[in-house]
């Protein structure tokens, strides 16, 4: 009767360690599931990363190309702008000068 009742023990834990075995496998396959998963969302997000950085590149180009030499352009007019206001100032300055001697001396004429 020992011999029946250790084969009867020996065939549960054969049939435990079954059981234990094709959870394992079950287990596997759904972390290879998940991970094929993660692998196509990688690629997904890879492509959608390389189509940022074209669309990146092609606004770059775009603003260095059509806008910068617009501000650039802007830039110069400006500078020159306030120096040519500059020079007008100092003409007018000078012209009111004159003006001002000139009526002076028509208005009040010197002494001879």
């Amino acid at each position: 009767m020992v011999e029946g009742r250790e084969l009867n023990n020996f065939s549960v834990q054969i049939g435990s360690l079954l059981s234990e075995s094709r959870e394992a496998t079950r287990q596997r396959v759904a972390m290879f599931k998940k991970l094929d998963i993660i692998n196509d969302k990688q690629i997904e997000l890879r492509g959608a990363i390389s189509v940022l950085t074209d669309q990146h590149l092609a606004i770059k180009k775009h603003i260095d190309e059509n806008i910068m030499p617009t501000i650039d352009d802007y830039k110069a007019l400006k500078n020159r702008g306030i120096g040519v206001l500059g020079i007008i100032a100092i003409l007018g300055g000078t012209a009111a000068i004159g003006i001002s001697k000139l009526l002076n001396i028509l208005i009040n004429p010197p002494l001879q």
